[in-house]
C-alpha cells in the first residue's frame, strides 16, 4: 500500500484526536462563562463571535487549506524550492490580510451597533486585535499540511484552546468583581480569545523555525524549478484557492451570522425584546458547543482530505482519486449517523449535565443534530471538490443555500416556533448544500460507492446503537433517579456519560460484527498488526 492514503488517515486521525481534545477544553470555558454571564452574556458573545469568523475564515481555513493544496502539487512531483517560494509569498500576503481584517473590523463596529445595539462594542474591540496572528499561524499550518504533516495543527489547536479558557475566564472574573457591565466583561472573554490566538501564532513560528528542515526531507527526490512568479501572480493563485475555499469553510459562521441578524429584528415583530433575542441566541450557543464535538472531527477529515485529493489528481491517479473519496465518504457517514442519533435521544441530559446552572435550549441541540449528517457529509464533498480544483462549487451551494436560509428565518421565526423556526431552517439549508455538492462531484469524478460498506452497515450500526441507548438510559433513569423523577446533579452526568459510553462501545461491536472495515484500512491503524490478527482470530475480518 502506497504511503500517501496511510498520511492522509493519519493526518486526519491527528487532527480529529487534537479536535476533540481542543473542544473538550472548550467545553470547560463555555461552562463557567455560562455561569458567569447567562444566556444573554452568551448572546452578546455569539452575536460577534460568528461575523468575526467569517471575516477571519481566509486566515484560519481558506489560506491553509489553499497553500496546502498547492504545496501538495509541488511536493508531489519533488519541488521544494517552489514550495518555498510559495509559502514566502503567502505569508506575505497573509499578515497583509490581516492587518485589513482589523481595519475592517475597527471601522465596520460602529454600523453593527447602530443595527444590534452599543452592548457589542466591547466584543468586537477584543476580537480585532487577532486577524493579523491568525493569518500568520494560518500560512504556516498550510505549509506543513501540503507535506501532511498535522502535528504542528494539532498541537497549536490545543495550546490556543487551553490559553482562551484561562485567560478569557480569569479576564471575566476580574472585569465582575469589580462591577463592571456585562457587556463589557463580555469584551474581556473576547479579548481571552485572540490571546489564544497569539499564542498559537508564537508556537507555529517556533515550529517553523524548528522543524521545517525536518519535513522537508520527507521528501526525497528533488526536481526543484525556480519558481519566479510576481507577488501579484502569487496573490492571484492563493485568493482564486483561497477565497472559495474560505467561503466554502465558513458555512457554519454563515448560518450563525443569518440567525444573528434576523432573529433580533424578526423577534421584534412579535413583541420580544433585545433582551429575549439574545437568551435565544446564547441558547443556541449553547448547542453549537455540544454540536461542536463530531464536527470538529468533520472538520479534521475535510483539511485532510485536501491535501490528499490534491496529490492523487496531480499524479493522474485514477484509481487513488476513486479510493481517496470512497474512503472520506464512508469515514463521513460513519461518523455522522451514530453522532446525530446520540444527540438527539440524549439533548435534554447533555444539556442538564454541561450546563446545570443553565440548561435550557436543549430543544435547539435535538434540531442541530438532525443537521450533523448534513453538515458532515456536505463538508466532506467540499474537500473533495476543492481537492480536484472545483472550490467555486462549494461557493454556489453555498449561495443559494443562504437565500433558503434568509426566506425561512423569516417565515417561521415569527410563527410560534420563533428560534425553533431558525433551527428548522438551518436543517434546509444544509441539505441544501449536501444535495448540490454531491450531484456536481458526481458529475465530475467517476466512482461507485459500496453502498453496504458506506450506508447499510453504519445504518444497521447505528439502529442497534439508538435501541441500547434509549434502553440503558431508561434503565439508568429509573434506578438514580429520586422518586421517579428527572435525574438531576451528579445522577444524571452518570447516567449520561455511562449510556454514551456503551452505545459507542456497541456501535463499534456492530461495525466489527458485520465487517464494515477492510484490512486495509485496519492497517492505517496504530497497532494494526496485532489488532489484525485479534479480529481474524475471532472471525470478525
Amino acid at each position: 500500500m502506497s504511503k500517501q492514503p496511510e498520511r492522509f488517515v493519519k493526518g486526519a486521525i491527528i487532527l480529529s484526536l487534537a479536535g476533540i481534545v481542543a473542544k473538550f477544553v472548550s467545553v470547560f470555558y463555555r461552562i463557567p462563562l455560562v455561569y458567569l454571564v447567562g444566556d444573554e452574556g452568551i448572546g452578546l458573545y455569539q452575536t460577534v463571535f460568528p461575523i468575526f469568523s467569517i471575516l477571519i475564515a481566509a486566515g484560519f481555513i481558506g489560506i491553509p487549506n489553499a497553500l496546502s493544496k498547492l504545496i501538495a502539487e509541488d511536493v508531489a512531483v519533488g519541488n521544494i524550492k517552489g514550495a518555498r517560494k510559495t509559502f514566502k509569498d503567502t505569508l506575505i500576503i497573509s499578515i497583509v490580510f490581516g492587518i485589513l481584517i482589523t481595519l475592517i473590523m475597527l471601522v465596520g463596529a460602529k454600523s453593527m451597533i447602530d443595527s444590534t445595539g452599543e452592548g457589542f462594542k466591547y466584543v468586537i474591540w477584543g476580537f480585532a486585535i487577532s486577524p493579523v496572528f491568525v493569518s500568520i499561524a494560518g500560512a504556516i499550518k498550510g505549509y506543513f499540511q501540503g507535506f501532511q504533516v498535522m502535528l504542528p495543527t494539532a498541537v497549536s489547536q490545543i495550546i490556543e484552546n487551553i490559553s482562551k479558557v484561562i485567560i478569557g475566564i480569569s479576564l471575566v472574573f476580574i472585569l465582575l468583581n469589580r462591577g463592571a457591565l456585562l457587556s463589557k466583561a463580555v469584551g474581556g472573554a473576547a479579548i481571552g480569545t485572540s490571546i489564544g490566538f497569539i499564542i498559537s501564532a508564537i508556537f507555529m513560528v517556533v515550529i517553523f523555525r524548528t522543524k521545517r528542515s525536518k519535513y522537508e526531507s520527507l521528501i526525497k527526490e528533488d526536481k526543484s524549478i525556480e519558481n519566479n512568479r510576481s507577488y501579484l501572480s502569487q496573490l492571484k493563485r492563493i485568493f482564486v484557492l483561497a477565497i472559495p475555499v474560505s467561503i466554502a469553510a465558513a458555512v457554519f459562521s454563515v448560518m450563525n451570522a443569518i440567525d444573528s441578524f434576523t432573529l433580533y429584528p424578526e423577534l421584534a415583530k412579535i413583541g420580544y425584546n433585545t433582551k429575549y433575542a439574545s437568551e435565544v441566541v446564547g441558547q443556541m450557543a449553547k448547542a453549537y458547543s455540544v454540536i461542536n464535538f463530531p464536527l470538529t472531527i468533520s472538520i479534521a477529515l475535510s483539511t485532510s482530505i485536501i491535501p490528499a485529493i490534491s496529490e492523487a489528481a496531480a499524479t493522474k491517479s485514477t484509481q487513488e482519486l476513486s479510493s481517496k473519496v470512497q474512503q472520506g465518504l464512508k469515514l463521513a457517514v460513519m461518523l455522522a449517523l451514530p453522532a446525530a442519533i446520540g444527540l438527539f435521544m440524549l439533548a435534554k441530559p447533555i444539556m442538564r449535565m454541561l450546563y446545570p446552572t443553565s440548561p435550557g435550549g436543549f430543544i435547539y441541540l435535538q434540531m442541530f443534530s438532525i443537521c450533523l449528517v448534513f453538515m458532515i457529509v456536505g463538508q466532506t464533498l467540499a474537500g473533495i471538490l476543492q481537492g480536484i480544483s472545483k472550490q467555486y462549487i462549494p461557493i454556489i451551494a453555498l449561495g443559494i443555500a443562504i437565500i433558503v436560509k434568509i426566506i425561512l428565518n423569516n417565515l417561521l421565526i415569527t410563527t410560534s416556533l420563533k428560534g425553533v423556526g431558525a433551527a428548522l431552517a438551518s436543517i434546509a439549508y444544509y441539505l441544501v448544500i449536501l444535495i448540490i455538492n454531491y450531484c456536481v462531484l458526481k458529475k465530475h469524478i467517476s466512482f461507485k460507492l459500496d453502498k453496504l460498506s458506506v450506508f447499510i452497515k453504519p445504518l444497521i450500526a447505528t439502529i442497534v446503537m439508538l435501541i441500547t441507548v434509549f434502553c440503558v438510559f431508561s434503565g439508568l433513569e429509573i434506578l438514580l433517579s429520586n422518586a421517579g423523577g428527572e435525574l438531576n446533579g451528579i445522577n444524571n452526568a452518570i447516567a449520561t456519560l455511562l449510556t454514551v459510553s456503551v452505545g459507542i462501545i456497541f456501535y463499534f461491536g456492530v461495525l466489527l460484527f458485520t465487517k464494515t472495515f477492510t484490512r486495509e484500512e485496519l492497517s492505517l491503524l496504530p497497532k494494526h498488526k496485532k489488532i489484525i490478527g485479534f479480529l481474524e482470530r475471532k472471525k470478525l475480518l
